[in-house]
């Protein structure tokens, strides 16, 4: 293992076919939950969010909070995770983030397909 890299063990994303190459997918998927503060609705956040999400791979969601903060749930690779939270901290044009705190965060658990803009919770 090289320094800054997380030891994982590849497994095989489906049998082998007749002269094909497995193909190999790293174990390091984890879940996590951020709550996003600062002028983040009304600029485009939520879309950016979703195309910033699905650019590097990962599923999930994200919505509006009636107290004007953005929630985002994601699963991905712990590279990928780290990239997305690099732009949340950023935003769209016309954003200004001043928070983003870490509501959950553990293994994946794999029961979401896509990332999607949710709509706002009922409070």
């Amino acid at each position: 293992m090289r320094d800054g890299q997380k030891d994982t063990v590849p497994v095989l994303s489906a049998p082998p076919g007749p002269g094909s190459e497995p193909s190999l997918v790293a174990t390091d998927k984890r879940r996590v939950r951020w709550l996003i503060g600062g002028q983040v609705q009304g600029v485009g956040y939520r879309v950016g969010a979703m195309r910033a999400a699905r650019d590097r791979g990962i599923v999930g969601w994200v919505r509006n909070l009636r107290s004007g903060q953005v929630e985002l749930l994601a699963e991905g690779s712990q590279a990928a995770l780290g990239r997305l939270e690099e732009w949340c901290r950023w935003g769209p044009r016309g954003a200004e983030v001043t928070s983003i705190e870490t509501l959950e965060s553990g293994p994946a658990l794999d029961d979401l397909a896509l990332f999607e803009i949710s709509d706002t919770p009922e409070e």
